[in-house]
């Protein structure tokens, strides 16, 4: 039953992730999209390297032809593999294969739309279960092993990411801003973030138990310890999710929490003729079992890689003693796995799993994960503004970001991914670190022409094709939850302007 949930669970999250982006993709990577694909694939293809090597530095099938038609090929496919393995009537190893080299073709060359943690996640998780299931009937424990280690390493890497990223999260005050600073904040953001300080500790403090020390749950041999477990994660995961909008972040680690549970837990909840259907639906032969063993306990070895890759970030030295008990985990969790490197660093073992571990990145294929690690403790929003005299300026308004200060929070389809609204959170922090983003730049263009396809990724455009501005400048404010009736209150931070038309 576990797995047939899985199964079921993870086409419907690539499904979503194929339309949402399907819904997007020409205001992006069209041909008078923001990084258009074109372009892209015409500077790689100039590069001195051989055809091989370009391949499989970026793997894509958009090699082969970069026309709409061929991008809407690739995003009918992967829906279509989806909606398949839901009939349950094909070969799910075939269907997710597929599924994995049609997002695949789009995430290498998507740019900066699909580069957060969560899309090269289920690459992975999709890689995952391509290897584990054909197994299945021969014996389930290299599912649940494999897919237990993947959420263990998730959950762990969180943690530490947190412990040793924004001091907000060591002196148990990044609750108190997450709320207001998250990308695109909820219906429920502000309810929750007008909880009094000492709940916002309490959330810190259980954090960093659950992605921490209570993972330790994860070795205890008794069913019992993995439901504990599964509570735990799955109670952070809700509250996280119901209180932001995270795209298919949410469901995908919830997802990943399934293997953590037993089929006999599901038998108390799954009535006997579904539990016949499941059942009489098996999972394949077991060629090859041991081969597919060989690659998970490599995965693994792997995989421990990512770990020291986070482990190895230095704290602050007035931090490095922590005066709180639930850092003493992370304090000797991370002295323990830096000594892998001291003892074995110069061991070609190693140094070749080292390098498989870059490879693997590179491919997605095996990640490093730390969600929510940095916490920003204020919130610059760019409001871009058209005008075509000069003097008379309207705002362009984006369909999820906070601009106008009486619309109401939004609600987003579970899963979906606004990549543009998303994208233009992190464009303040670069700007503020004295770094422009290039992608702006070219989105500025975009509207300097009045492109069509980039005006549909906005809730309104004053200015279109048939009468684009000719000015634009961004407005940068400093925007908080507001307590008069508005959602927000906003303070000018200053103006950056563009060059006219």
């Amino acid at each position: 039953e576990t797995l047939w949930i899985f199964e079921r669970g993870l086409a419907i999250i690539n499904l979503i992730i194929f339309v949402s982006y399907h819904l997007q993709w020409k205001g992006l990577i069209g041909d008078f999209g923001v990084t258009p694909l074109f372009y892209h694939m015409q500077k790689l293809k100039e590069s001195d390297e051989s055809l091989l090597r370009k391949v499989l530095r970026t793997p894509t099938l958009f090699w082969l032809s970069t026309t709409h038609f061929m991008v809407q090929a690739v995003l009918f496919t992967g829906e279509l593999s989806a909606i398949f393995v839901l009939t349950g009537h094909f070969n799910s190893v075939i269907l997710f294969s597929i599924l994995t080299v049609c997002y695949m073709s789009i995430l290498s060359v998507s740019q900066t739309w699909l580069g957060l943690q969560m899309h090269s996640n289920i690459i992975e998780i999709n890689f995952l279960y391509i290897i584990s299931v054909p197994w299945i009937s021969y014996n389930p424990f290299l599912f649940t092993f494999i897919m237990r280690t993947l959420i263990c390493r998730i959950m762990v890497s969180c943690g530490m990411g947190k412990y040793l990223g924004s001091k907000t999260w060591r002196d148990f005050t990044a609750m108190n801003y997450h709320y207001w600073t998250q990308p695109l904040p909820s219906i429920l953001s502000p309810y929750f973030d007008r909880l009094p300080n000492w709940f916002h500790f309490l959330e810190v403090l259980i954090t960093f138990i659950v992605e921490g020390p209570l993972y330790i749950l994860i070795f205890i041999p008794h069913w019992s310890a993995r439901i504990v477990l599964f509570l735990g994660s799955v109670s952070l995961l809700i509250g996280i999710n119901i209180s932001g909008n995270f795209g298919h972040l949410g469901l995908l680690t919830l997802l990943e929490c399934l293997p953590l549970l037993t089929d006999e837990f599901w038998s108390y909840f799954i009535p006997f003729e579904v539990q016949r259907y499941i059942l009489a639906e098996g999972f394949y032969s077991n060629i090859f079992y041991w081969f597919s063993w060989s690659i998970a306990i490599l995965y693994t070895l792997v995989s421990i890689i990512s770990l020291l890759s986070i482990s190895t970030m230095q704290l602050p030295k007035e931090e490095e003693i922590q005066n709180h008990w639930i850092f003493l985990f992370w304090f000797h969790f991370r002295k323990t796995i830096n000594l892998i490197p001291e003892k074995f660093g110069e061991h070609p073992v190693f140094k070749k799993l080292t390098q498989i571990y870059y490879y693997a990145q590179h491919w997605r294929l095996c990640n490093r994960y730390s969600k929510f690690a940095g916490m920003t403790d204020f919130r610059w929003e760019f409001i871009i503004e058209g005008s075509s005299d000069g003097e008379e300026w309207e705002e362009y308004i984006t369909k999820y970001k906070p601009g106008p200060l009486d619309r109401p929070l939004p609600w987003i389809f579970p899963g979906h991914m606004p990549c543009l609204d998303w994208m233009l959170w992190f464009v303040p922090l670069h700007y503020r670190r004295g770094n422009p983003v290039e992608w702006y730049d070219q989105l500025i263009f975009g509207l300097y022409e009045g492109s069509k396809d980039i005006c549909n990724l906005f809730e309104y455009c004053p200015y279109t094709e048939k009468n684009p501005p000719k000015f634009l400048r961004t407005k940068v404010y400093s925007y908080t939850y507001a307590d008069n009736g508005n959602t927000w209150e906003r303070a000018p931070v200053g103006i950056l302007s563009h060059a006219n038309k």
